[in-house]
């Protein structure tokens, strides 16, 4: 992904801050979130899409999303898995 590139809108990100209970957030911060969940995201993502095509799908299902940040977390985090 271009870095350039923004794909989650400010504004949603601004609202996150909000429901995190920020009631000032400098726009640095809400570009730096918006940067940090897009490659996140993408990361995640990664995994998912070889999940599904290792099951010989087309469609990324909500389970293939999460087993792939399962994964993520546990390579994040030093556990193994299965």
């Amino acid at each position: 992904m271009p870095s350039h590139e923004r794909i989650i809108p400010l504004a949603a990100i601004d609202r996150i801050f909000l429901k995190a209970g920020c009631n000032a957030v400098d726009s640095e911060a809400t570009k730096e979130l918006g940067r940090l969940l897009e490659s996140i995201g993408f990361e995640i993502l990664e995994t998912a899409v070889l999940l599904q095509a290792h099951v010989g799908r087309k469609t990324i299902f909500g389970t293939d999303v999460r087993l792939a940040f399962e994964h993520w977390q546990a390579k994040k985090t030093g556990e193994k898995t299965n």
